[in-house]
């Protein structure tokens, strides 16, 4: 059962700032509808996560994108981004991971690189039920202030 715990900010790695390249620019998802925040999913598992809201489709969580933190000590997971890239049809969504790649020769630094999931693959299917997880924890927020703002008579 998801907590709708919100940790504190400082206690998660920020994501990162770079994107996918097949994603609308940065000047344009900059002035879509943005929340952020970190939940706690129990049993040591926090999430750092974002939504994205494009602004023609209001209803719709256009990007996804979150990185699970196991805790005690433990390497943050991969981030992964999901976008919804053709909103109404039957395509699947655009899923990516932002993956440590090996150096390619001896002496060179290793780099990060957004890699696509492929579609139907269990990561794929990993990555789809963690973003439903993120909505739940998400919304469970929003029910709290919600029910505390009606409280104070907001």
């Amino acid at each position: 059962m998801i907590s709708a715990l919100v940790l504190a900010a400082s206690s998660l790695v920020p994501l990162a700032e770079d994107r996918p390249g097949v994603l609308p620019s940065h000047e344009v998802v900059s002035q879509w509808p943005r929340v952020s925040g970190n939940a706690d999913f129990g049993r040591g598992l926090r999430v750092s996560y974002e939504l994205y809201v494009e602004p023609s489709r209001p209803l719709l969580y256009a990007i996804t994108r979150y990185r699970v933190s196991p805790g005690r000590g433990a390497a943050d997971q991969n981030e992964v981004l999901i976008w919804n890239a053709q909103p109404g049809t039957r395509e699947p969504l655009l899923c990516f991971e932002r993956v440590l790649q090996p150096p390619v020769k001896e002496g060179a630094m290793a780099t990060v690189e957004w890699v696509a999931v492929p579609h139907g693959s269990q990561d794929y299917r990993n990555a789809m039920q963690t973003a439903v997880r993120v909505y739940f924890a998400y919304q469970a927020v929003v029910r709290e202030q919600a029910a505390e703002a009606e409280r104070r008579g907001e």
